[in-house]
């Protein structure tokens, strides 16, 4: 495809000198368009493309000096030349503050315009490349922030698209994550390619042979290009995007391969050069950067998962409240501690709805609070807050002890206030206190499994245990066979012998 040559805006209202300065500039390899006033110029759709303006400063109406304030109020940075015949220094200084390139003064030499008009050209041409760099480096930081704002691995792969999009040509791009025997290979593609697995054993041989290798060309592990072209990876992958050249770039955690991201372009977009590999070593620390953290909220969301089934297994309600007294933690037990608090021990395991955190509680919270504050910063040493423990005013077996936690914090962060919650036998109950290695058992149960277990242990017979939980004879002996099998025991007597 042929190159247009530059375009000449020529604006002058002197016929004669117009078509003669037109055949000039044609005759130096331009293009010309000529206008007799500053409106027509203005009316006239202009080009995108490489162009200046030649003008003179006298026009009949609007001036020149007035038609380039008005290009600039519209954001045109289109290259100015100024031609006059009735100039002074006043006037060619404030046309140059205002962004002209020249100002010339009738009659001027051919020579002289022309300069003008290939200076212009080029300031315009250099201008176009640093504003699109700079517009290139705005979109690269966006794209950046979103791949280091990723959470997980739909987001972090979302932004990969956007980053590579936006700095390196390429046809197809894919990401493979867990490359372990254990847990299976996820594996995206911006557009679709067979089912299945991807053939890597070429790969995994040139890694075992190159450990650590961070950015590998397709070259490196097919040395031979018939190689590549019999290989399976070409024909399920490359070849049904007309693909010929491929990327990757391995990340590893540790010595294992933990992700690869692969780049794949067709012919004419050729083999990355010099300038696009330093791209992609930069992306590719960047990429590393997000995949660690990603790892390590993984990490943390994984152990805050596995410590929260844990604590809903415990039978001993716990509640943790900020400083504001919201809620921060409860496990399932605190939960229906709330619901027993509010609407009785009995009436509680007939129901399943939720209750708020109790207001004997949040009073209890702030007492403490007050005297925490009143206490904070008279002494030296952190002073003894204690505790808060009361009952319930109605059933006196149901008590709450409040404490504050990290006390010997530096103080930027205020404490929390840790609630336990306790269901204490009856006075008139027989049964011994349950001791932590009955604890350890009752966590395996469920909450109805655990009052069937203190009911049998207390010696009540099947209809008795119906009777208090309000469940049928024959789903009290459901309850007891589950809980035989999860505690592993046979009969009645040894289950009252385990929980002693």
């Amino acid at each position: 495809m042929i190159k247009a040559a530059p375009l000449v805006y020529l604006v002058d209202d002197d016929a004669f000198f117009r078509r003669s300065t037109e055949r000039l500039i044609e005759a130096a390899g331009f293009r010309v368009k000529p206008f007799s006033s500053a409106r027509d110029f203005l009316r006239r759709k202009r080009s995108q493309g490489s162009a200046c303006l030649v003008l003179d400063v006298q026009l009949p109406g609007l001036s020149g000096l007035d038609l380039q304030r008005e290009l600039t109020k519209r954001g045109s940075r289109i290259p100015v030349i100024f031609i006059t015949g009735h100039g002074d220094i006043p006037m060619s200084v404030r046309a140059m503050k205002a962004g002209a390139v020249e100002f010339l003064t009738k009659p001027f030499r051919e020579r002289d315009l022309l300069d003008a008009i290939e200076n212009a050209l080029k300031q315009k041409a250099e201008r176009s490349v640093s504003e699109s760099k700079r517009a290139d480096a705005v979109v690269l930081e966006k794209s950046l922030f979103a791949l280091h704002s990723a959470v997980d691995v739909e987001s972090f792969w979302k932004a990969v698209q956007q980053v590579i999009a936006g700095s390196f040509a390429f046809c197809n791009l894919g990401m493979t994550l867990q490359h372990n025997p254990i847990r299976p290979m996820i594996a995206k593609w911006q557009h679709s390619i067979p089912d299945g697995p991807i053939e890597a054993e070429p790969l995994e041989a040139f890694l075992s042979a190159h450990p650590q290798c961070k950015i590998v060309r397709d070259s490196d592990v097919f040395p031979d290009r018939g190689d590549l072209l019999k290989s399976a990876f070409y024909r399920d992958y490359m070849k049904p995007r007309k693909c010929k050249h491929a990327i990757g770039l391995c990340f590893w955690s540790g010595r294992r391969l933990a992700c690869v991201i692969t780049v794949m372009r067709t012919g004419p977009q050729g083999e990355a050069d010099q300038p696009e590999m330093k791209m992609l070593h930069r992306l590719y620390a960047e990429f590393n950067v997000a995949l660690r953290r990603i790892r390590s909220l993984e990490r943390e969301h994984s152990a805050r998962g596995a410590f929260e089934t844990f604590l809903r297994r415990l039978p001993l309600p716990r509640m943790l409240l900020r400083w504001n007294l919201k809620l921060a933690y409860q496990n399932k037990a605190a939960r229906e501690f709330c619901l027993a608090w509010r609407e009785g021990p009995k009436a509680m395991r007939l129901m399943k709805a939720k209750a708020p955190i109790p207001d004997e509680v949040l009073d209890g919270c702030r007492r403490l609070k007050r005297r925490w504050e009143k206490a904070s910063g008279v002494n030296a040493a952190q002073p003894a807050i204690g505790q808060e423990s009361f009952h319930h005013p109605k059933w006196d077996h149901l008590r709450v002890t409040i404490s504050i936690t990290h006390l010997n914090t530096v103080g930027l962060t205020h404490p929390d206030f840790l609630v336990q919650c306790e269901e204490m036998r009856a006075p008139d109950a027989a049964a011994r206190p349950r001791t932590d290695a009955s604890l350890a058992h009752l966590a395996r149960l469920t909450s109805r499994e655990q009052e069937v277990t203190r009911l049998a242990c207390e010696g009540s017979t099947n209809q008795e245990i119906a009777d208090d939980t309000s469940l049928s004879v024959q789903m009290v002996k459901k309850h007891l066979h589950s809980i035989f099998r999860k505690l592993e025991v046979p009969s009645r007597s040894r289950l009252i012998t385990l929980m002693r």
